[in-house]
């Protein structure tokens, strides 16, 4: 990501620091980073979905079954979802941390955070 984006953390100068500080602040960044974040909260739900769907399963199978057998399903689903969603918020907050916080960002950005280049 250090070609399409950079980190004011990381500049030492004074009057760099300055003036990305103010590009940080515009609103085309401001706009940028809201929908990083869009992009990256629909990132990880979707990868949520598509690794989680045993859970979904679970569900169905507690709707066709009779009550007993739907009560204890229901019973393994509850700790299964929090621990889906205490994963999905965990992974939100390192990448958020990782690619947008304190970054200003250029062209290709968005393309970048998709789809990473580890080159």
């Amino acid at each position: 990501m250090a070609d399409i984006s950079r980190r004011i953390s990381d500049i030492d100068d004074a009057f760099q620091r300055g003036v990305c500080e103010a590009i940080y602040r515009s609103p085309d960044q401001r706009r940028k980073r809201i929908f990083v974040n869009i992009v990256l909260y629909l990132k990880h739900i979707l990868r949520g979905l598509l690794f989680s769907w045993p859970l979904y399963l679970l569900g169905l199978a507690a709707l066709l079954a009779d009550e007993l057998a739907a009560q204890w399903l229901v019973l393994l689903l509850i700790p299964a979802v929090w621990v889906s969603g205490v994963i999905l918020w965990r992974g939100i907050r390192e990448d958020h941390a990782k690619l947008v916080q304190d970054m200003i960002f250029g062209e290709g950005y968005l393309k970048q955070l998709v789809w990473p280049n580890d080159d």
